[in-house]
């Protein structure tokens, strides 16, 4: 799971979309309208990906 803001100064959008397509069953989901913190721009919607990521997962062998 990468989570990424739309309007990320420090790394931009581009370099996580090409390392979303570099790693294996990634997923990208993009914060529209936001920089480089999006847990704490819009910590509702990224706790609710991070948690149905967890729970989406295969527990560990």
């Amino acid at each position: 799971l990468l989570v990424h803001g739309e309007n990320d100064a420090l790394n931009p959008l581009p370099a996580a979309r090409w390392l979303s397509g570099h790693l294996p069953d990634s997923h990208l989901e993009v914060f529209a309208g936001v920089g480089h913190v999006p847990f704490l721009a819009n910590p509702d919607r990224f706790v609710r990906l991070l948690d149905d990521f967890c729970h989406a997962s295969p527990a560990p062998a």
